[in-house]
């Protein structure tokens, strides 16, 4: 069911399980949420929109905000340049980097993905996440963020397997501040395009082959 965000006319994504078979992309948060066809998760591009940083952080300083806001845009710098190299110019839903993401349940995320394929078929996702820990935890106690990076490949196996692997990721993150948290993105967006550059895509989608022979054993 290939169903593009641009079909509704709106900054609204829809949200299903699978990505490369259907062309859709969700980022940590979202792939942790048990979601139906019909939830609608909502982005805003931090690049072009600008929208206020205060619903992930919390409150900040005019200084806190500009530093962060200029850390955003070298990770969209990294993100747009291993997107580059995959011969592309887009990153996120947007195509400008990194985006404000949030669902109608109140959970938010700043994320962004770069996907690339052979035979524009056989996907692989390069995504990126910082999520403050209230989007998983009903009451934490006190302020803390998350930091995520995957690599997700599509094995397509069988008829109508719809579903992306997990084939690698970072070791999560976890930071008390929001300067230290967007850091912390920014660098894990820089390891992404290293082994964007490094890493034939065929690997990946070896892995998540691997993968899917394992489970149909």
């Amino acid at each position: 069911m290939a169903i593009l965000k641009a079909e509704f006319g709106s900054n609204a994504i829809p949200v299903y399980r699978g990505g490369a078979a259907n062309a859709q992309h969700v980022g940590p948060l979202l792939s942790s949420v048990n979601l139906q066809s019909s939830i609608m998760a909502t982005q805003s591009s931090i690049a072009n929109l600008q929208p206020r940083l205060q619903a992930i952080f919390g409150l900040l300083s005019v200084a806190d905000d500009t530093q962060i806001r200029s850390i955003f845009r070298q990770t969209d710098e990294h993100l747009l340049e291993l997107a580059q190299h995959f011969g592309s110019h887009r990153a996120g839903w947007e195509g400008t980097g990194l985006e404000l993401v949030w669902l109608p349940s109140g959970q938010i995320e700043v994320s962004s993905f770069v996907g690339t394929g052979l035979d524009g078929s056989h996907r692989v996702d390069f995504i990126v996440s910082l999520t403050p820990t209230w989007a998983s935890s009903d009451f934490p106690t006190e302020a803390a963020w998350e930091i995520e990076a995957q690599i997700q490949a599509d094995c397509q196996h069988t008829t109508n397997h719809r579903s992306m692997h997990l084939v690698h990721e970072l070791p999560t993150r976890r930071r008390s501040y929001p300067i230290d948290s967007a850091l912390a993105l920014r660098d894990m967006a820089a390891e992404l395009l290293i082994l964007g550059r490094d890493t034939p895509i065929e690997y990946w989608l070896q892995l998540a082959g691997d993968e899917q022979n394992e489970r149909e054993r």
